[in-house]
């Protein structure tokens, strides 16, 4: 491969996904897209802004992402 190849970057989605620390239910929710990912990601720790950004969303405004 050229060095001036670009190589896709994996979709953060798949790796959540097939992430097997993610309990089951979170991964299913992540992979439909179902609109209650992000608040399964929020379960785990993470905030309202990295979920987002995790699952490609744009952030709300009274999230006060940086």
């Amino acid at each position: 491969m050229d060095h001036n190849e670009s190589v896709p970057m994996p979709r953060m989605r798949l790796l959540l996904e097939s992430d097997p620390s993610i309990p089951q239910e979170t991964r299913r929710a992540i992979s439909r897209g179902d609109e209650d990912a992000r608040g399964r990601l929020v379960d785990l720790g993470l905030n309202d802004c990295e979920a987002a950004e995790l699952l490609d969303e744009h952030p709300k405004p009274e999230w006060l992402c940086c």
